[in-house]
């Protein structure tokens, strides 16, 4: 009986005290698929959050298949994606969300152009140079010798010897052999929009198709534009078109086009894109591209920060890259872009929100702290505030910092090998003779904002920056609560209108209300490739904590292992069900906000009189009739 009341008793003091705080442990496993080009990045950041109790799955499926997923809620409770709905321009055919979502960057990167030649003495090249239009020339040479008359190109072919004189004579004769993407992908998305401003009528005629040759071609209709090729759709694509020439191999998944360069095939050249980091990983060499200086790039970190500045935010929350792919800076990687969480931002469950949130918080801000060590390039502060705006909106969100500028030094402590500061480069770059624009606070952290309200906020600032420049100079803040749908502030741009420039490079926000816009539009395909090894993931050295520098190319961690990302000293696995680790901490703010609210919270239980009454209840009626016992025994003990 003792033992009974006793457990009682136990339940009884433990249900009085209230509800415990939630933890890791009472939060639901979130789902997340799409983009293989962050894949490395969210493996990293989904090892990190183990330590905060969170589990996530992600699949790399493709942005296509991601977004497709996330629209119909086939156990993808977000998706990543390269770019927005319904790419390119409106005219894509996958399924689009019924429900209120919103898009936030989560790192920026490179996409690569790979390659694994031999010289005629069996040795590997190095050091590759191509233009832009020369890499479509590649890329769509089979397609052209098939059906259209062009003689067959070889990678000593004289354009490709005229951009290389340093390696002419090496350059063998032997056939290209191109690797591309299967499916839906982001990466193809931006790959071929940057292609299709390069040598726009021969891409047009590629995508186009058909047959051009005056004897015709076998079981191939004759050239013209086809019912795929209407309304200016012969430009980007996420899908990679298929029928165009034997020889273009076609794989699934970024990590798969990168091993299939690096095996390569008998007698023949490869090359192949894919984000910069899988290139890392496999140790391959990259093309050093073209950029509109005439200068050759690499897509480094500071490159690819530079390249960057020049994007536009649009209305939905995701970048404009027109401008990047013709950054005039020297340094500028031309194939830049950014990767993006899509989020749902109601009628979703709050704890599977709890858990979106925190992870994306963590990505946005300790998350960015060494991506540039495995291929990336962080964010800056303005698209961080951004996608704290955004996240307010996120159903079950945690406590938000107010700004972002802590985590904005890890973009700002990017320099190229003279010590110029990245981002201020690339600002520099495309402000050289900006039309109407008269920035005169290049040293200033804060831009004024068109919202009056930032004034105070913002005095020391105000003296220096010409209020003139608002309209192109205007910066995002975090907003309390963005609504779905409302018109996007600018991530460094217009706070607010959509149809302003945004500079993502730019000076860090203090007020404004601009709030993220959400909809879009979105393809379908595209399936997963290979999972970096967690056991072998340890890498190299762990990075030291010095400043990075632009142009050196990330040294490669050694064959058959796969870059981790370093936290106080110890280089972690990129993926693999090992010990929670990364770049997580404690935020402060984070934490004080939650005091807060426990606090609250045991303030609005009050004192649990019930309870109390019904224990003290419990206690008289166990007890009770023990005790009248023992008085009753005291009572004749006493008489006799």
């Amino acid at each position: 009986m003792s033992r009974v009341v006793v457990s009682l008793l136990m339940v009884a003091l433990f249900l009085g005290a209230g509800p415990a705080p939630a933890s890791g442990a009472d939060l639901p496993t979130v789902n997340g698929a799409g983009s293989t080009f962050a894949y490395l990045a969210i493996q990293q950041w989904i090892v990190d959050v183990r330590r905060q109790g969170l589990s996530i799955n992600y699949q790399q499926v493709g942005s296509t298949a991601g977004r497709d997923r996330f629209a119909k809620r086939e156990n993808a409770d977000f998706a990543s994606s390269d770019v927005s709905y319904r790419f390119p321009e409106g005219l894509g055919t996958e399924a689009v969300p019924e429900f209120p979502y919103t898009y936030m960057p989560l790192v920026g990167g490179g996409t690569a152009v790979m390659y694994s030649i031999k010289d005629n003495a069996g040795q590997a090249i190095t050091g590759l140079k191509l233009s832009g239009p020369l890499l479509v020339k590649i890329f769509t040479s089979a397609y052209y010798t098939q059906y259209r008359g062009e003689p067959e190109m070889f990678w000593d072919d004289a354009d490709i010897k005229a951009e290389n004189p340093e390696i002419a004579a090496r350059l063998p004769h032997h056939p290209i052999y191109p690797v591309v993407r299967k499916g839906g992908s982001g990466t193809t998305s931006v790959f071929t929009e940057y292609l299709s401003k390069q040598a726009g009528d021969r891409w047009r005629g590629y995508m186009e198709g058909g047959c051009a040759r005056s004897e015709g071609c076998p079981g191939l209709p004759p050239a013209s534009p086809s019912e795929d090729c209407k309304n200016n759709t012969c430009g980007a694509t996420d899908e990679w078109p298929e029928n165009r020439g034997s020889g273009v191999e076609y794989k699934n998944g970024s990590d798969t086009v990168a091993i299939t360069v690096q095996q390569g095939q008998a007698g023949k050249g490869a090359i192949g894109y894919a984000e910069y980091a899988y290139a890392i990983q496999v140790g391959l060499p990259v093309v050093k591209l073209k950029n509109a200086s005439g200068n050759y790039a690499e897509p480094t970190a500071c490159s690819q920060a530079i390249a960057l500045t020049a994007a536009r935010r649009k209305s939905d929350g995701t970048y404009d890259l027109t401008d990047v792919y013709a950054h005039p800076h020297a340094n500028a990687y031309p194939i830049s872009s950014y990767n993006y969480i899509i989020v749902p931002t109601d009628g979703y469950d709050a704890a599977k929100g709890e858990v979106i949130s925190k992870f994306t918080l963590h990505a946005i801000t300790d998350g960015q702290k060494n991506v540039d060590q495995i291929g990336y390039s962080q964010l800056p502060t303005e698209l961080i505030n951004q996608g704290l705006s955004a996240l307010a909106s996120v159903p079950g969100h945690p406590a938000l910092p107010t700004a972002g500028d802590q985590w904005g030094q890890y973009y700002k402590s990017l320099a190229l090998p003279n010590g110029q500061k990245c981002g201020e480069e690339g600002e520099e770059a495309v402000e050289e003779n900006p039309p109407g624009n008269n920035n005169q606070n290049q040293n200033n952290e804060q831009n004024n904002n068109n919202n009056d309200q930032n004034n105070e906020n913002n005095s020391n600032n105000n003296s220096n920056n010409n209020n003139n420049n608002n309209a192109q100079n205007n910066s995002a803040s975090p907003s309390a609560s963005p609504s779905p749908g409302a018109s996007g502030s600018g991530g460094g741009g217009s706070g607010g209108n959509p149809s302003e420039s945004a500079k993502p490079g730019g000076s860090s926000p203090t007020g404004g209300s601009g709030k993220p816009g959400t909809g879009g539009t979105g393809d379908t395909g595209g399936t997963g490739g290979l999972t970096p090894d967690s056991e072998d993931g340890g890498g190299g050295d762990a990075p030291g904590t010095g400043t990075p520098t632009g142009q050196e190319t990330p040294a490669v961690t050694g064959e058959g292992t796969t870059p981790g990302v370093a936290t106080d000293g110890q280089v972690l696995p990129l993926a693999g069900s090992g010990t929670g680790g990364g770049n997580s901490s404690i935020n402060p703010q984070l934490a004080g906000g939650a005091a807060v609210e426990v606090k609250k919270v045991a303030e609005a239980a009050g004192t649990p009189w019930t309870l109390l009454t019904m224990v003290l209840a419990l206690v008289a009626v166990v007890f009770g009739p023990a005790l009248a016992g023992t008085v009753a025994r005291l009572r004749r003990a006493r008489r006799h």
